[in-house]
């Protein structure tokens, strides 16, 4: 707000007009983001119904989500892998999707060098989407809190990465929504690891074809 009613005076220099108005747009984002967020988690807590599911390929989605966040991850000189065999699974699809996009977006920002992993398996009736980093890691008081609303393992990094502290709350909602866990399991100065199992489904008939 300061910086919308410093716009409107008339003794800004033309460089503090432009300053000030990235400013303002980058705070608008970030408030935004934070108010989809709290609307996520409040339909998601209120609305199970918002859950469809359906069968689809966990590999093959996991596959497009790579490709959208590869140069994220290049742009940090982090190398984002995703090898797998096809696995399908029974979930609403555009939701499990935004849980592989917050935890590799977070693995990212939290990651200043080396390997960022994305596993699929099938065992006992469940996929298990896996998503390892090389990163910082976290203390186990850290790791008890990660999934606690508006929780930053680190706040300043949180800030410059434009993170609201709620990614890790949703998706632990999403998967909750779905009858299952989230896990994590971290060393610091080694790396962090999330999984989560979904009900596994045979390939569609179609796929087949």
């Amino acid at each position: 707000g300061g910086y919308l009613e410093a716009l409107a005076t008339s003794s800004l220099s033309e460089d503090q007009r432009k300053l000030y108005a990235r400013k303002a747009i980058t705070n608008l984002q970030r408030l935004n983001t934070l108010f989809n967020d709290l609307i996520e988690i409040a339909q998601l807590e209120y609305r199970e119904d918002l859950i469809h599911a359906a069968d689809f390929s966990m590999t093959e989605m996991i596959d497009d989500v790579v490709d959208i966040l590869r140069p994220k991850a290049e742009d940090k000189a982090l190398t984002l892998i995703a090898e797998n065999d096809d696995h399908f699974v029974h979930a609403d699809r555009n939701r499990i999707r935004q849980v592989v996009i917050n935890l590799i977006e977070n693995a990212i920002n939290y990651s200043d060098e080396g390997t960022i992993t994305v596993t699929v398996t099938r065992e006992n009736g469940k996929v298990t989407t896996t998503v390892t980093d090389t990163g910082k890691g976290m203390s186990p008081e850290h790791q008890e809190r990660v999934f606690e609303r508006f929780y930053r393992v680190d706040p300043d990094r949180s800030r410059k990465s434009g993170g609201t502290g709620l990614g890790l709350s949703i998706v632990k909602q999403i998967v909750q929504a779905h009858g299952e866990q989230i896990f994590v399991d971290s060393e610091l100065g080694v790396g962090t690891r999330f999984w989560f199992g979904l009900p596994a489904v045979d390939v569609p008939l179609e796929e087949v074809a």
